[in-house]
């Protein structure tokens, strides 16, 4: 993982995810705000964010009686927008978070996300972190 102590974020890729954080309307409900872009050869396949699911069957009570909704989360968002699944195979996914105080923050993806990313072949997903930037690499399902 690169530390850079000025987190600055460097990746033009990451910087456009988080460009597209500063021009999405997130809901006030959603305390995170991600984005990812799933990049092949240089060029942009798809652009996700996280969001709440709209079906009605996404929204659950809690032990405590407190309704809530399920979100997508970004990796997934971008990944369910390309058509052609063979197009994500040796892909790579850059995913960004956005705090509150408008720095970057740790956006790593979820063991959920990590199995969606290896299922469909990408190789690599490069994150933001609080720290700089942080890379996982994957072997890919699809051969």
């Amino acid at each position: 993982m690169e530390s850079d102590p000025t987190n600055e974020i460097r990746n033009k890729f990451l910087k456009l995810a988080l460009r597209r954080i500063d021009g999405e309307e997130y809901n006030k409900g959603i305390q995170h705000r991600h984005s990812a872009v799933v990049v092949k050869a240089g060029r942009v396949l798809s652009v996700g964010r996280n969001r709440h699911k709209t079906h009605p069957d996404s929204i659950g009570i809690s032990s405590d009686g407190e309704f809530f909704t399920r979100t997508i989360h970004a990796e997934m968002d971008a990944i369910l927008k390309v058509k052609n699944k063979d197009h994500l195979k040796g892909a790579t996914i850059y995913v960004a978070r956005k705090g509150r105080n408008q720095k970057a923050g740790m956006s790593c993806p979820c063991k959920m996300c990590q199995r969606l990313i290896n299922k469909y072949g990408l190789k690599k997903a490069v994150f933001t972190t609080e720290h700089g930037v942080g890379v996982l690499e994957f072997d890919g399902e699809k051969k």
